[in-house]
């Protein structure tokens, strides 16, 4: 049986990681999970932080994991802001300068009912609209379940204040 509690309270901003116990099939297996944090309405030119939350709600370590996070164009990086558990990620020098891009950073070594927080900064770029963004973990050990290694997030973008539009008649 598996006694899973204490999901991440995104009100409360807070980190609570699944605790579990299995003694059937299951037992010593790994199960990466990732969920995503930011804010659900901004305004276009806006600096906003994002936040990963990667955990291991498994009986396992899970080794070789990888994390990668995908945004629109209009989610523009800012280069030096990855943090993970307060310190700096070295950008990608090849490529995107985004260390969560393809191919994705690795997460070594992730212990049975813990977790990592990653934040990173993007501008929001555009005239306004609903922003979709993307995390994927994932591993190459048998794990408990697939179905909490993606999740999607969704930013609404308002346009800047004082922004002209321009009304053509056809």
């Amino acid at each position: 049986a598996v006694d899973s509690a204490f999901l991440p309270n995104e009100e409360m901003n807070l980190t609570r990681v699944f605790a579990t116990v299995d003694t059937g099939a299951n037992a010593a297996r790994p199960d990466p999970a990732v969920y995503l944090l930011g804010p659900r309405e901004a305004t276009s030119g806006d600096t906003v932080t994002l936040e990963v939350l990667v955990s291991n709600q498994g009986s396992a370590t899970s080794s070789s994991l990888t994390l990668e996070v995908s945004m629109p164009a209009d989610m523009i990086y800012v280069a030096g802001s990855t943090r993970r558990d307060g310190a700096a990620v070295v950008d990608n020098t090849s490529g995107t300068p985004f260390p969560l891009d393809v191919p994705g950073l690795a997460i070594t070594n992730l212990a049975h009912s813990t977790s990592t927080r990653l934040t990173f900064q993007v501008r929001l770029n555009g005239t306004g609209g609903l922003l979709s963004w993307v995390g994927v973990v994932q591993t190459a050990a048998a794990e408990i379940r697939t179905d909490n290694n993606r999740y999607e997030r969704y930013l609404n973008t308002k346009p800047k204040p004082g922004t002209d539009l321009a009304v053509v008649k056809s």
